[in-house]
């Protein structure tokens, strides 16, 4: 029941929280029998949230941390959750590991009964655009399964989850599943050496896995891979006549720019300690000048700064944005100040701006309501309030996004007369960064 709750109450914030969601292949997840749903772990709960709020057609179980569960009040309501615990050895309780044979059973018993098990293969969770090494675990649960009678008809399902922004709102969410594997290939191997099935099984895993989560090789890579989406992602796009308003283009660039990025740094390491330094630089002065990549762009082609429809935009939509952050104003940006201020590990602080947002906004708009019906005591107010105010949720961040480039040729105009020569740099450093990058193959 608390399961289904949370489910039906969390829709409406996830559509406002994401500006798009897309998938490739999700089908395969919406299938009958038992299946072991395999999935890389960038953004903490909100990776089992939006799994199971997305896969609508099939409750999906979870596993956790098993010291998540200590508490009598957090291990009844974890589990009316449907997680059930993990105890891993380098958690350094080690008496704790054989209770894991129970959580098994409690899942061997889904399975029994077509359920859907997620789980995280990487074993941790850490914000990275790159594959962790697959652990154990889920081969040999799969196995031990088969080996005590389960189902034959297992399947464990690659799943991965992109982020263009995990730690902020207003981004986009992409699913890509990959092909099912068939874990009864791999008994007759298990039972003879079980060690040896079990690698042989999360070799695959992990080979699956591969070709849905895109992996930068080198760490050094992150931020300017990070940095680049603002840059490169919207020359690719329109190079290669990819529509923008389709993710799986997103993940085209994605592959594209990783890839880059990996031949690069093998191939001529001098190249890319130097395209780090002036992405990091260009970024920087992007970020401190408050403008965009996009002005920079039409500077650099003596195009318009700013075209009539976005300044139209811009002038008439302010009014209605103004209103739209007033009535958004307090679970929205007391979400996020909490987030930032008190959530340390980047992997949690999207999560915890969502999961806080999203409960007092339950809270605060059912007093709104009923204030507005207080002074009205007209039951049309009521309506025409709430709608207003889930019509200002979604249109605040979308107007904000449409005229960044409006507001930052503002800041051209006021800029060019005392930094005329540092726009120039921008644009000179603009043109070697796709000196370097060039030809978007």
């Amino acid at each position: 029941m608390i399961w289904y709750f949370l489910f039906f109450s969390f829709s409406l914030p996830f559509l406002m929280y994401f500006r798009r969601i897309g998938s490739r292949n999700i089908r395969r997840v919406r299938q009958r029998g038992p299946m072991i749903l395999a999935i890389n772990h960038p953004n903490a709960f909100m990776d089992p949230m939006v799994v199971s709020w997305f896969v609508s057609s099939r409750r999906n179980y979870y596993m956790a941390r098993g010291d998540a569960f200590n508490n009598p009040f957090s291990n009844w309501f974890l589990r009316q959750l449907g997680l059930f615990p993990i105890f891993r050895s380098r958690d350094g309780k080690f008496a704790d590991i054989k209770k894991n044979l129970e959580s098994f059973k409690e899942v061997y018993k889904l399975l029994d009964q077509n359920k859907s098990i997620i789980l995280f293969v990487e074993g941790l969770c850490v914000q990275e655009r790159r594959l962790r090494p697959v652990k154990k675990g889920p081969g040999r649960m799969a196995l031990s399964y088969l080996d005590h009678g389960g189902n034959p008809e297992l399947k464990i399902l690659p799943l991965g989850i992109y982020y263009s922004q995990p730690s902020k709102k207003g981004g986009d969410v992409f699913f890509d599943v990959g092909e099912p594997i068939s874990v009864a290939q791999y008994l007759s191997a298990f039972r003879e050496n079980p060690n040896q099935g079990m690698q042989q099984l999360t070799a695959r895993i992990q080979s699956e896995m591969e070709k849905v989560v895109p992996s930068l090789q080198h760490p050094e890579n992150d931020q300017i891979v990070e940095q680049l989406q603002e840059i490169v992602k919207p020359a690719f796009l329109k190079e290669k006549k990819l529509n923008p308003s389709f993710l799986r283009n997103h993940i085209t660039y994605w592959n594209y720019i990783i890839n880059k990025l990996n031949q690069i740094t093998v191939a001529e390491p001098g190249k890319i300690e130097h395209l780090r330094n002036i992405i990091q630089n260009y970024a920087l002065s992007l970020q401190s000048l408050k403008l965009s990549d996009e002005s920079i762009a039409r500077l650099s082609k003596k195009q318009k700064l700013i075209r009539l429809s976005e300044a139209i935009l811009l002038i008439v939509g302010f009014l209605p944005f103004l209103f739209a952050r007033v009535i958004s104003f307090l679970s929205d940006w007391t979400g996020s100040v909490i987030a930032k201020r008190k959530v340390k590990k980047r992997e949690f602080k999207g999560s915890f701006h969502f999961t806080l947002s999203s409960l007092l906004l339950q809270i605060i708009f059912p007093i709104e309501l009923a204030l507005v019906y207080c002074f009205t005591q007209q039951m049309w107010w009521v309506w025409v309030y709430g709608l207003t105010k889930i019509i200002a949720i979604f249109y605040a961040p979308r107007f904000w996004e449409k005229t960044q480039a409006s507001r930052s040729a503002l800041r051209i105009f006021l800029l060019k007369k005392h930094q005329k020569a540092g726009l120039i740099d921008l644009i000179y450093i603009r043109n070697e960064i796709f000196e370097h990058l060039l030809p978007f193959d």
